[in-house]
């Protein structure tokens, strides 16, 4: 467990190399926390069970907007589908369905949260854009399309156990570091969840696609979520052709 401080929130920790050669993943499970206030108030650790009520939310119908190229992510689409097939009654949140909304109210009684799509970083914080609500044009994202951290903080979500954040730069950003208010990751800690997976980075969608499959099925197994993306991020590192730590070092497990 490693608490970071400001100029060290951003470090891949699993990427570094001890005195050997080895990277730290390959001696220790690694997990980040913003500190001992947090951990106080946090949910019970996630459990795995078929009937968990499983909200996903995939490939909202978005635009390109704020300045930035947005594609179409089919990968994001087709990773949801996988792991929402591994329970019993999912609630599967796709393109125009995917709004403020229905997120909220989702989110509200999950007890498993993921979002594969895209987000939006900026100099106060990442946030994730949703699909505009029905008065809104397809042309333009407004704060209605926009989940962000103003939209977690002062609220409790009882029954959350983990959030997964498969997006581009979602647990920092360019000045959104875990001790920063307008970090993500330390937002939905502060309603009481005690595990997030989020990235350090803008990750590639093919090789997150693999890592969210592989991460499932650990989780399956009954490891802990910290030990679920290890090994998840370990079958990356064993192959030639994401041996380097921009793939399996991109995401990080936070809380417990």
């Amino acid at each position: 467990m490693i608490e970071p401080d400001v100029a060290l929130d951003d470090l891949p920790w699993d990427a570094l190399v001890d005195s050997s050669g080895h990277y730290l993943a390959e001696s220790f499970v690694v997990s980040l926390s913003p500190g001992l206030r947090f951990s106080k108030h946090l949910n019970p650790p996630f459990e795995w069970s078929t009937d968990l009520h499983a909200v996903f939310v995939a490939a909202p119908a978005i635009k390109p907007t704020l300045g930035r190229d947005l594609k179409p992510l089919s990968d994001a689409m087709s990773e949801a589908e996988e792991a929402a097939s591994l329970f019993h009654a999912p609630v599967l949140l796709t393109g125009n369905s995917a709004t403020l909304n229905s997120v909220q109210q989702e989110l509200a009684w999950a007890n498993l949260f993921q979002f594969s799509g895209h987000s939006a970083p900026s100099a106060e914080s990442t946030d994730l854009l949703l699909a505009p609500l029905p008065n809104q044009g397809l042309n333009s994202v407004g704060r209605d399309a926009v989940f962000g951290p103003d939209r977690l903080y002062g609220k409790r979500l009882p029954k959350c156990r983990l959030v997964v954040l498969s997006a581009c730069a979602t647990g920092g950003g360019v000045s959104s570091s875990l001790s920063s208010p307008g970090n993500l990751v330390r937002a939905f800690l502060s309603t009481g969840v005690p595990s997030i997976v989020a990235s350090r980075w803008d990750v590639d969608s093919s090789a997150t696609k693999r890592i969210m499959k592989l991460f499932y099925d650990e989780l399956r197994k009954g490891k802990t979520v910290s030990e679920a993306l290890r090994q998840a991020n370990c079958e990356l590192r064993n192959d030639a052709e994401t041996v380097h730590p921009y793939y399996w070092a991109a995401f990080a497990s936070y809380g417990i």
